[in-house]
């Protein structure tokens, strides 16, 4: 299911691959990857609110993949101030981390300090 939903997302069909990725989060409701594929299939599906919502909740539970995600989405979103907010935590959690610190370079400096 998963591999079909990624399929959907790379063919520009996020509906498509929202319904594939809610079955597989059906089958494994623990899974922060699944997780977060709903919430960007959500957002590329036209429910930006709904998924951001969603990923900010994955987020909070486990950066992973979500962490990196929320923040361009945030960003996507025009939501400077949450980027930032997400920046950050992302460098508490792994100063050294080389994805995060470029990154955080993506947050615009007003946000940033």
């Amino acid at each position: 299911m998963t591999l079909l939903g990624n399929a959907y997302m790379a063919n520009g069909k996020p509906e498509l691959a929202l319904k594939q990725f809610e079955r597989a989060a059906a089958l494994d409701p623990e899974n922060k990857t699944i997780k977060t594929r709903v919430a960007v299939s959500e957002i590329g599906s036209g429910q930006g609110p709904q998924g951001l919502e969603h990923l900010e909740r994955v987020f909070a539970d486990e950066a992973g993949a979500a962490g990196p995600t929320l923040l361009l989405a945030e960003l996507r979103a025009a939501h400077v101030e949450k980027a930032a907010e997400v920046a950050a935590s992302l460098i508490k959690r792994d100063a050294d981390n080389p994805l995060y610190q470029r990154l955080l370079g993506k947050v615009p400096c007003r946000a940033t300090g």
